[in-house]
C-alpha cells in the first residue's frame, strides 16, 4: 500500500468516527467537514480538483455529512431501544405516552428532553 492510499484510509476512518455526536453541531463545523469529505472523495476517485463532489459521493455510496450524522444517531437510538445496550444510554430514552388514545399511539416514539 502506497503512502497516499494509507493516509486516505486513516483519514476516512477518522472522518466517520463518532458522527452521531455531531448532531446539532454549528453549521460552520459541518461545512468544514463537508469540504473535507468532498476533497476525500476526489482523492479516492482520482478526480479533478474542481469536479463536483455530489456525483462522487453518490458513486462511492457516501452520505453527505449532515445526513450521515442523522443516520448514525437514528441507528444508535434504534440499537439502544431494541437491545438496551449500551446500558448507560438506555435510561436516557424516554418513551412517549400520548395523553389521549390516538391511531398513532402504537408507534414507538421518544420524548426529547429539554435542556
Amino acid at each position: 500500500m502506497n503512502k497516499v492510499a494509507h493516509n486516505t484510509c486513516l483519514t476516512f476512518s477518522n472522518f466517520h468516527y463518532c458522527n452521531a455526536l455531531l448532531y446539532g453541531a454549528p453549521e460552520v463545523t459541518l461545512d468544514k467537514l463537508q469540504r473535507a469529505q468532498n476533497n476525500l472523495a476526489r482523492v479516492v476517485t482520482c478526480s479533478a480538483r474542481r469536479s463536483s463532489a455530489k456525483p462522487l459521493l453518490e458513486s462511492l455510496h457516501w452520505l453527505p455529512v449532515r445526513q450521515r450524522c442523522i443516520y448514525k444517531l437514528a441507528t444508535l437510538t434504534y440499537k439502544v431501544q431494541s437491545t438496551a445496550t449500551p446500558a448507560y444510554l438506555h435510561p436516557l430514552l424516554i418513551p412517549h405516552a400520548p395523553a389521549h388514545s390516538l391511531r398513532s399511539g402504537s408507534a414507538k416514539r421518544l420524548i426529547i428532553p429539554r435542556t
